[in-house]
């Protein structure tokens, strides 16, 4: 079961999805993240069920001006950061639980940005065909300014994320789609050499396109390998 509710965060409503843990005693938290274009909190039904019924619980929600949620004000990178880290201190801390991002495409610089916030309460990044901006681009609202910068060649080069990672000694699991055609292959090499060497790891999802989330919902072989790589994650760093 799912439980839905709506968060007041600035001027914004925010629609919100909670996947309670299917065990009596979770020992992880997860929130999802979703992209951009069409996507919303739905595409992260299938991992957050997943992971539910491994005793993880997770929220997921619409960035204001997706999906449910409200749109009364301008949007950006830097808004999405402050939306998310407002669900986790209002939501997911309180839970006093290791936590786990999954963040897909536009929501990768967001997570990355939330290792500045909680980087010590973050046991898994995990990061799904995972695009990175200028860091001029955070906080410039979504328009023609935003698409200009972004739209430069090879633009991300000018992402600042190595800072993000210092002190971050989570795992990092970067998950690619076979079929990719959006996010070059530099940019998981970027933010692999930002992370912790000896713990990121990479996965490819076969026969995927960029948009992983719907893939995922209809490909429950997916989805399970997913789960394996991210609770695989989290019980060898219990074992450190």
């Amino acid at each position: 079961m799912t439980e839905s509710m709506r968060l007041q965060i600035n001027e914004e409503e925010i629609a919100v999805k909670r996947f309670p843990a299917r065990t009596s005693q979770p020992r992880w938290s997860g929130i999802y993240l979703h992209g951009a274009g069409n996507s919303n909190k739905e595409r992260g039904d299938a991992i957050c069920m997943e992971l539910a019924n491994r005793g993880i619980p997770s929220v997921a929600f619409d960035f204001s001006g997706w999906g449910e949620s409200t749109n009364r004000a301008p949007g950006s990178i830097k808004k999405r950061i402050d939306e998310a880290t407002t669900i986790i201190e209002r939501l997911i801390l309180p839970q006093g639980l290791p936590l786990v991002v999954m963040a897909f495409s536009m929501s990768g610089q967001v997570a990355i940005e939330l290792l500045r916030v909680f980087g010590h309460k973050i046991r898994c990044l995990a990061l799904f065909n995972p695009a990175i901006y200028a860091k001029q681009a955070i906080s410039i609202p979504y328009g023609p300014e935003f698409s200009e910068i972004i739209r430069r060649p090879r633009s991300w080069r000018n992402a600042d994320i190595v800072s993000a990672f210092d002190g971050y000694r989570g795992m990092t699991l970067l998950f690619r789609s076979e079929l990719d055609d959006v996010i070059p292959p530099e940019v998981f090499k970027l933010i692999a050499q930002a992370a912790p060497a000896d713990r990121i790891s990479e996965l490819l999802v076969e026969a995927a396109p960029h948009q992983l989330g719907p893939f995922l919902n209809s490909h429950p072989d997916a989805v399970a390998r997913v789960a394996d790589a991210i609770v695989n994650s989290l019980d060898t760093q219990e074992n450190d």
